[in-house]
């Protein structure tokens, strides 16, 4: 659930079981994409409006992370000049 949306930040709710997956995370890459943070940013913000958003090496523009069992909040840049910002 997107909790913030501003211009260049989301914030988001994370819930548990859901994966905050970043360009380190080779084997999710290769697996499917059920319960995947990306997945579901990506599903909402278009790649050719926000292309950090299916950008691996950015992090998805995710700016941390939380463990799979765990809920809560995580910052995403929507644009690659805010995620150097932070």
């Amino acid at each position: 659930q997107v909790l913030l949306d501003l211009p260049t930040l989301l914030v988001i709710h994370k819930p548990c079981n859901w994966r905050v997956d970043t360009e380190s995370d080779i084997v999710l890459r290769l697996g499917p994409q059920q319960n995947q943070l990306s997945a579901y940013v990506g599903g909402m913000f278009p790649q050719r409006r926000w292309p950090i958003t299916s950008d691996p090496a950015h992090q998805h523009g995710f700016m941390h992370r939380l463990d799979v069992p765990c809920s809560g909040l995580v910052v995403a840049a929507k644009t690659r000049e805010a995620f150097w910002d932070m």
